[in-house]
């Protein structure tokens, strides 16, 4: 669960016309016939509404992680071996492939992806 949309359980809404409105939480599941309209606020970047509250729902963190660097000859062997990590090995997962300028910036290579 990673989407922005699965963690937010309801928000406090100021609408343009200055009305306060509560979207989501509990009650959402009650009424299943009312359309779940945190979906509008959430990204809108405020064109329908300010949000005022969230109310999110939270995961404990790892115990501990690990970062590892790999360079790789091009794009197409590192998007490869992201894939594989990502279907090989247990969860949760951060990868990120640099392109030249920001790997050097970042691992401190000179070299591919």
């Amino acid at each position: 669960m990673s989407n922005i949309d699965e963690l937010v359980l309801s928000l406090d809404v100021v609408l343009p016309n200055g009305e306060l409105v509560t979207v989501g939480g509990p009650g959402r599941f009650v009424r299943a016939s009312w359309p779940d309209l945190r979906g509008l606020f959430i990204g809108s970047d405020g064109a329908f509404g300010i949000v005022v509250r969230a109310v999110l729902r939270v995961k404990p963190l790892a115990n501990y992680y690990v970062d590892l660097a790999y360079v790789f000859k091009d794009l197409e062997n590192a998007i490869r071996f992201a894939r594989d990590v990502v279907i090989n090995v247990p969860g949760p997962h951060r990868v990120v492939i640099h392109d030249k300028e920001s790997g050097r910036f970042m691992v401190g290579e000179d070299g591919g992806s």
